[in-house]
């Protein structure tokens, strides 16, 4: 619904959604010669405006998050009054929540590419160790807590960035609603076992609803439903969690752990999720970028219209949602730009016809055999004559004159042509033969030993085609054929870097033993601040906008800052140790980038 009306000094242009709580808007905050900037503004409703329990909380809340800087966190500008409305101001996010990309997959009977889940996943934890971790002035720990982590406030914008919003809103509304029918409806299946129960909570009940997500990100449903909110809720206390036989068991291990039904059987910090899941990325060899969930948004989220040409109408979103209860979010229909999406067009045109063309038949070989048989007709010609001129020499009479004909032959040079001619046939015989029959190659019996360690950890290997399991430390065998042949052996446990060995065999030497060792991944933590702004890299973790943070191997890193592409650019090594964190802080206008 397109509107026109001031609210202070923001302008709401288009309502997105409307719940029990507030109503979102998109908003243009209008300055000075023309200066606009699009911001999501949730106004509170009237009747939340007048509890003055509530307004004072969401105050306190207010002053708490708007400092709550992070790439992966939703950020809220200001706290505002107008008249009677209280209001939210926050960040803009052109794009889509992620309940609307798991149902559009749902329709479409299309799974989540799991390296895409992975990513998500890893984005998510970023912000909520941020936040989880938070500090006030004099050191204190926020001990902030979402309560509400769930795909409608997973915000999915157009450039592939993963946001989490409505830090702190869900955490106010549970200190004054805690009794109010219907205002958590539709979010059971992503509450903790404590939080269904009423009792405290902590930052560990967003590990449980983290769980929950990775489990429906993956295989496409929810981990709890029910046909009533009691069901759910029952289903959700005793945290019982059931995986298909073909899950992997890295996998079922993250998940099952996170939503452990006592909170310290789970991961105990968000850092540690994010650690497992990046192990089971290399295990795995999954990588993927914002750049694949730009494109892959892309895909599911451009609208046509073939029937006209058109431009197509814009329709606004921010997906600032506040409350299950609200009507659904209204998807943007505009299309990325239009280079992006004829680019990749013709590309996937290009690779779609040449798969489907029929292969070209290769040229005829010329036939040497043909051309290369007048030498030999013309050998049995000449053979030919010189046997008649012999046998007429030896039968002639006698009375001949006893002068010899200059063309008759002498006896020796009978036999040279004839020996001359047979050889080569025999030998070109003789091969054509062996090239009809070859000789069988031979079976050979290889065995091997493979111990790891840890020994827990588990062995693969690829025979013949087919994957299989070998144990640890036990004698394995197996047949093949030629003289020589090799395996390769792959070593993977969680926490651990994976290691591959190659196995040679032949007929000399037929077993084998090896060892391998395994070295446990470890992480430290890079935040980087860069003033005015700035885009960081990391070499052993990744890049992003500052203010922004990295999980990052550790040893000696180089970290790079820069403000753009042919801009100035900063860059320091660093060491980093486990489970540590080093702060660095760029300044361009002194040249100056320190870490500690």
């Amino acid at each position: 619904m397109t509107i026109a009306q001031k609210l202070g000094r923001y302008l709401l242009v288009d309502e997105i959604a409307s719940g029990g709580m507030a109503t979102v808007y998109r908003g243009k905050l209008l300055g000075i010669e023309g200066f606009e900037k699009d911001v999501a503004v949730k106004k509170i409703l009237p009747v939340w405006s007048h509890n003055r329990e509530f307004v004072t909380m969401l105050i306190d809340e207010a002053k708490v998050l708007v400092p709550l800087q992070h790439n992966n966190i939703v950020q809220v500008f200001e706290l505002g009054k107008d008249g009677e409305a209280y209001f939210l101001v926050m960040e803009y996010v052109d794009g889509f929540d992620l309940r609307a990309l798991l149902s559009r997959l749902k329709v479409k009977k299309r799974r989540l590419p799991l390296t895409l889940a992975c990513y998500i996943m890893q984005q998510i934890c970023l912000g909520l160790d941020f936040a989880h971790t938070r500090k006030n002035n004099t050191g204190k720990a926020l001990q902030l807590v979402h309560r509400d982590i769930s795909p409608q406030n997973i915000l999915l914008s157009r450039e592939g960035n993963v946001k989490i919003t409505d830090f702190g809103i869900a955490k106010a509304i549970g200190r004054t609603t805690e009794t109010a029918t219907g205002i958590l409806k539709g979010k059971f299946s992503y509450m903790s076992p404590e939080q269904a129960l009423g009792q405290n909570i902590d930052h560990r009940s967003d590990i449980f609803a983290l769980g929950a997500l990775f489990y429906e990100m993956i295989f496409g449903e929810k981990c709890f439903e029910g046909h009533n909110d009691l069901e759910i809720l029952e289903k959700v206390k005793h945290a019982k969690v059931l995986f298909t036989d073909d899950t992997l068991s890295s996998l079922v291990s993250i998940i099952s752990k996170a939503l452990a039904r006592e909170p310290a059987n789970r991961y105990q910090s968000a850092a540690d999720l994010l650690t497992d899941i990046t192990a089971f990325e290399h295990e795995q060899t999954l990588r993927a970028t914002g750049m694949d969930l730009k494109f892959f948004l892309a895909e599911f989220f451009t609208e046509h219209k073939p029937d006209t040409h058109s431009a197509l109408p814009e329709a606004h979103t921010v997906l600032q949602n506040s409350d299950p209860d609200q009507t659904p979010t209204r998807l943007d229909t505009r299309q990325l730009p239009r280079t992006v999406i004829e680019d990749r067009t013709h590309i996937d045109e290009r690779v779609t016809r040449l798969m489907s063309e029929p292969p070209k038949p290769l040229p005829k070989k010329k036939q040497p055999e043909k051309n290369k048989k007048w030498p030999l007709a013309l050998a049995f010609g000449l053979l030919s004559l010189l046997i008649t001129g012999g046998l007429f020499w030896l039968n002639s009479p006698q009375t001949l004159p006893e002068k010899p004909s200059p063309k008759a032959p002498t006896p020796t040079k009978l036999t040279e042509p004839e020996l001359t001619i047979t050889l080569p046939i025999q030998r070109q015989e003789d091969q054509t033969a062996l090239i009809k029959n070859p000789p069988p190659p031979a079976t050979l019996e290889a065995s091997y030993i493979v111990s790891v360690n840890p020994a827990e950890a588990k062995l693969t290997t690829i025979i013949n085609g087919k994957a299989l399991t070998i144990k640890n430390s036990e004698p394995m065998s197996f047949a093949f054929l030629g003289e020589s042949t090799s395996l390769n052996v792959t070593a993977s446990l969680k926490g651990y870097k994976s290691q591959s060995a190659k196995l040679k065999f032949d007929k000399d030497h037929l077993q084998t033993q090896l060892t391998l060792n395994l070295e446990k991944l470890r992480f430290g933590t890079v935040r980087v601040n860069a003033i005015p702004w700035g885009k960081a890299t990391v070499s052993g973790g990744g890049s992003g906008s500052t203010p922004t943070s990295f999980r990052v191997s550790v040893g000696k890193q180089t970290l790079r800052v820069s403000q753009g592409k042919g801009t100035k650019s900063l860059s320091t090594s660093l060491t980093v140790e486990e489970n540590s964190t080093v702060v660095c802080t760029a300044r361009f206008a002194d040249n100056r980038l320190t870490c500690q």
